[in-house]
């Protein structure tokens, strides 16, 4: 039991890769808040309660959009009058938007610099306080590739990843006194049931497999791993690192 009776939060958790990565820290013995959209809570209910029956007494799930300042708040006195401390973050929650550059508006960018970037920044501040309060922790930021690289029509993610991975050592500067680690997980393409229809068209494919040397997709579970090597204390060591889980993709 990797993480037996760490509290844990998570950002984006009914999200294919949210949904993984909270089951395998629960299965590590975490007691997870799991956070996402208002709607995305009702339409994943079949998901909620299953979970739910499986690991009674460690799972909760609370809304949390984490572009509004007053839910992050909120997030955080639900959790203080709980008495609940937490010990590990996982800012999973991210959008992304294909469009050439030339096309991107600025409420299209605003957009994702607030998901992505902002309201990572300020959910790490939310908890990163309460776990001062504690025993410390671990933060984990899922990047992307695309923070160290860039790709074709990805402008504002590529530049919200990057500076999600930045963060992440500014923080783990700043936190380190209070027993804080804070790590950046940079996953390539994830293959998921709702992107698998556009990752495996041919001509995609095959360009991409051309990219990663290991010549496969990730699989949400190779993602959740990552981050639970770095939330448990097997990665007490590490900290301020972007830990690739690209099969090669950055090593060209």
């Amino acid at each position: 039991m990797l993480l037996e009776k760490k509290v844990s939060v998570i950002t984006g958790a009914l999200g294919a890769i949210g949904q993984v990565i909270s089951r395998m820290l629960l299965e590590e013995g975490a007691f997870v808040i799991a956070t996402d959209l208002e709607r995305v809570i009702w339409e994943e209910e079949a998901f909620i309660g299953h979970v739910g029956r499986g690991f009674v007494d460690q799972y909760i799930v609370l809304p949390c959009d984490i572009t509004k300042m007053e839910e992050i708040d909120s997030l955080g006195r639900i959790i203080r009058e709980r008495g609940l401390v937490p010990e590990v973050l996982v800012n999973n929650a991210g959008i992304n938007y294909l469009g050439y550059a030339k096309d991107v508006t600025e409420e299209t960018w605003d957009h994702i610099l607030e998901v992505n970037l902002k309201g990572a920044f300020f959910m790490s501040q939310c908890i990163g306080k309460l776990m001062m309060e504690g025993r410390g922790g671990s933060i984990v930021n899922i990047a992307s590739q695309h923070g160290e690289v860039a790709n074709l029509q990805r402008a504002p993610y590529c530049s919200s990843k990057a500076g999600l991975i930045n963060l992440t050592r500014a923080l783990c500067l700043e936190w380190a006194e209070y027993g804080i680690r804070v790590n950046s997980v940079l996953p390539t393409f994830v293959l998921t049931e709702k992107n698998e229809q556009t990752l495996m068209q041919s001509g995609r494919y095959r360009s991409y497999m051309r990219e990663i040397p290991l010549r496969r997709y990730a699989a949400a579970e190779d993602v959740a791993n990552a981050v639970l090597f770095l939330a448990s204390d097997r990665a007490s060591m590490i900290t301020g690192q972007a830990l690739a889980v690209d099969g090669g993709y950055l090593a060209k």
